[in-house]
């Protein structure tokens, strides 16, 4: 992580401490997902008590700020276990926090040879192509289901009721009966519990993204 730092984005200057803080441990997993994702012991040391809840035991359903219910969202693809210890115990998260100034890159470009300068160039590249493979994003998700016909009709059929008999529904959404008190709808994505229904022109990526490890 200490390789990537991450500028704030303006907007996150208005966001409360609780919202920063789970915004971090969000982003986190996000830049060390190809060690994290799939791991059954994974760990989460926070330094804000009130994530442990957050993180922890606590639905979607039952988060009301929507930042913090986006970013709980985000982190439904990892399973870990979230723990607390004051920041003074836990003193190698600020060493890796702290962004360096432009002498300290240009003396650490200068110290590596020729052989780290390939190598971390080749990590660059294989980063950058592995996020284009990756990048299905809940934008991308919520501009296609917004464009898919079948989406549309079902987002329809969740805010109105479904009908009393499942010969009644259209053909492209029949599959959804079973699951009907399961659905809703947010911001234009249907989501089926607590996991996102992915539209119809995404499941062949999504598909190749999950058996690309392999």
């Amino acid at each position: 992580m200490a390789g990537r730092l991450r500028l704030p984005d303006p907007a996150e200057k208005n966001y409360a401490p609780v919202e920063g803080e789970a915004l971090a441990v969000a982003w986190a997993l996000e830049q060390t997902r190809y060690f994290t994702m799939g791991c059954n012991d994974l760990k989460v040391i926070v330094d804000h008590k009130p994530l442990t809840k957050l993180f922890g035991d606590r639905r979607l359903d039952e988060i009301e700020n929507p930042r913090l219910f986006r970013l709980k969202r985000r982190t439904l693809m990892w399973r870990f276990k979230i723990e607390y210890q004051r920041g003074a115990s836990n003193p190698f998260a600020d060493a890796m926090s702290r962004h360096p100034n432009q002498y300290a890159e240009l003396a650490s470009a200068s110290m590596m040879s020729v052989h780290d300068s390939e190598k971390a160039a080749y990590i660059g590249s294989v980063a950058s192509e592995a996020e284009m493979i990756l990048a299905v994003t809940w934008e991308r998700v919520q501009t296609a289901s917004i464009e898919d016909e079948s989406m549309c009709l079902l987002a329809n059929y969740i805010r109105i009721g479904f009908p009393s008999s499942k010969e009644d529904l259209p053909e492209p959404i029949v599959c959804f009966w079973e699951v009907r008190d399961n659905l809703r709808c947010s911001e234009g994505v249907i989501m089926y519990k607590d996991r996102i229904v992915i539209p119809p022109s995404l499941r062949e990526q999504i598909v190749a993204n999950l058996h690309s490890a392999h």
